[in-house]
């Protein structure tokens, strides 16, 4: 099963994000980017984190957070064995530190199919 996630965060959202609080989350983001290590989220079926999507957070999208305060990763490609697979995502703020995304591990498109019905 193939499917698409979308992250962003913005004034609209209801978690009542502030200009502010983007922009600071952006040059949090940038203290992090040391050497040529960049913050990523690894998106994986639970317990194989190898064979995860890694969505870099790059130095335009740093910007636009810094700049605009705005963040939008786009809509991400998410490929899973079944319906049932359970999916986590995690931040990496450098190569050991892994921090777990509330509401993961989750099976996405179990949910998805039942909303649908």
């Amino acid at each position: 099963m193939a499917g698409n996630i979308l992250c962003r965060l913005d004034m609209s959202s209801r978690f009542g994000a502030s200009h502010d609080s983007i922009r600071n989350l952006g040059t949090f983001f940038q203290k992090h980017c040391i050497g040529s290590f960049k913050p990523y989220f690894l998106i994986c079926e639970q317990g194989t984190e190898v064979e995860g999507t890694e969505v870099t957070i790059t130095q335009p999208i740093l910007e636009v957070m810094t700049k605009n305060a705005s963040f939008d990763l786009g809509p991400i490609t998410i490929t899973v064995p079944n319906a049932n697979t359970i999916v986590e995502i995690s931040l990496y703020l450098d190569a050991r530190q892994k921090l777990p995304i509330s509401g993961f591990p989750r099976a996405l498109f179990a949910q998805s199919i039942t909303e649908s019905m």
